[in-house]
């Protein structure tokens, strides 16, 4: 019969990241943007930029509230 293991008794690691981690949505949101002042809509923003609709649209948010002047952007 084995012994059980606790959680704590199990290694576990973790490599950090350092840095600032780049979303695909930070990476396209100023070119997302440039096509939403254009009157492209969320769906045709996501399709030019290889992303989906809810990217392009989460991306058209955060430029906005950076560009707006917002305290802090959504993520």
């Amino acid at each position: 019969m084995e012994s059980g293991r606790t959680a704590a008794q199990i290694p576990f690691e973790v490599d950090l990241v350092e840095g600032k981690t780049d979303f695909k949505y930070m990476k396209v949101a100023g070119k997302a943007l440039e096509l939403h002042d254009l009157g492209m809509t969320y769906r045709a923003i996501a399709m030019r930029l290889g992303v989906d609709h809810y990217t392009a649209r989460k991306a058209v948010r955060w430029a906005e509230a950076i560009r707006d002047g917002k305290k802090s952007a959504p993520r």
